[in-house]
């Protein structure tokens, strides 16, 4: 049980308490309705233990999407790929090859292959415009199938601006 000392300016005296607490039970009951119609409202019951209150909270937050890179020594590669053996195999991340997803859109001819094949074309790097690659994740990584919200990124390139572009993009 959490105890608050009496001198504490985090104090509130049991009938204020009381009070807030009736407030917060009497807005809820008007609010909750109108969350669970108007917007994507996830409950979750706080009666059960924290931690399968917190797994049912992760479950409706966005993606864990991590991308794991190295300095390209011997042993920082043999590092990196220890990381993702245990985060595929122990976490249930699913692994994507960036430049696997590249190519197969290109081979597919779909409307970001053909954007790919064109840069390519013209001369210039896939990573000229990321925003053709960003578009191949994002539709991955938020289609929500079989459950998969954890992503390893094998592949993604580790500048700023790319990294960048991603988060806005995904937004």
């Amino acid at each position: 049980m959490l105890t608050v000392d009496q001198t504490s300016d985090k104090y509130l005296p049991s009938s204020l308490l009381a009070k807030r607490i009736g407030a917060y039970n009497k807005n809820m009951a008007e609010l909750l309705p109108f969350l669970r119609n108007e917007t994507n409202c996830n409950e979750i019951c706080t009666e059960d233990a924290q931690r399968v209150s917190f797994k049912n909270m992760c479950k409706c937050v966005e993606p864990t999407i991590v991308a794991v890179r190295s300095s390209g020594s011997k042993d920082a590669t043999d590092v990196k790929n220890q990381v993702m053996k245990g985060l595929v195999e122990e976490s249930s991340f699913t692994s994507l090859e960036v430049n696997d997803l590249i190519q197969l859109e290109v081979a597919r001819q779909t409307e970001v292959g053909q954007a790919i094949q064109e840069l390519l074309n013209d001369g210039k790097n896939v990573w000229s415009d990321p925003v053709h690659i960003v578009s191949i994740l994002k539709r991955i990584i938020y289609s929500g199938i079989d459950g998969n919200d954890k992503f390893l990124l094998i592949g993604f390139p580790d500048q700023i601006e790319h990294a960048q572009i991603f988060e806005e993009h995904c937004a």
